[in-house]
């Protein structure tokens, strides 16, 4: 397996933030086997779209729902402990390499997070979403995807989301 060199693209002044997502996504590409090539050129067309400090904002209200989504399974695993229930293993580190391996975006819609009209609490909002339903909130077991998304599937799978977003698609269509 290749590694990715220390070498970033040319940009003015970056800041701590940002040369730590670099640092992160580098890692991500490596673990899931990127070329250096691969990552360098995301990370300079991603540069040219996204002002630095606005990417440094989207990163840390990530950071922080994330470590609000820990506590919040970490408060229902407290409640349901005795019952034998799922247990929370996930560590903030772990789902932020997982975040940068699906370029900070949702994991089913690939739409990236914070894009609706909700202040601080609504359907693109990221969500910790478990593969296994019955299983642990473990690395193994969580992708990160939107909370609509997650509330959608429940306890059912991608193909019924698929279904249902087909149906709403379809008849928008037929809408006059």
């Amino acid at each position: 397996m290749r590694t990715i060199p220390d070498t970033e693209p040319a940009r003015v002044e970056r800041s701590a933030a940002v040369r730590k997502a670099w640092a992160t996504r580098r890692a991500a590409a490596v673990s899931i086997g990127r070329s250096a090539a691969a990552c360098k050129a995301w990370e300079t067309r991603r540069a040219a779209i996204v002002p630095v400090g606005e990417r440094a904002d989207y990163l840390r209200r990530l950071r922080a729902s994330m470590r609000g989504a820990i506590r919040f399974a970490r408060g229902r695993q407290e409640k349901r402990a005795a019952e034998g229930r799922p247990v929370v293993t996930v560590t903030l580190d772990e789902l932020i390499v997982k975040l940068a391996a699906q370029d900070y975006r949702c994991a089913i819609s690939g739409l990236p997070f914070y894009v609706d009209d909700a202040d601080h609490f609504g359907p693109a909002c990221p969500s910790l979403d478990r593969l296994d339903t019955d299983g642990d909130y473990s690395d193994a077991n969580l992708r990160v995807v939107y909370l609509g998304l997650n509330s959608l599937r429940g306890r059912g799978s991608d193909a019924d989301v698929l279904r249902i977003a087909r149906a709403v698609v379809g008849k928008a269509r037929q809408a006059p």
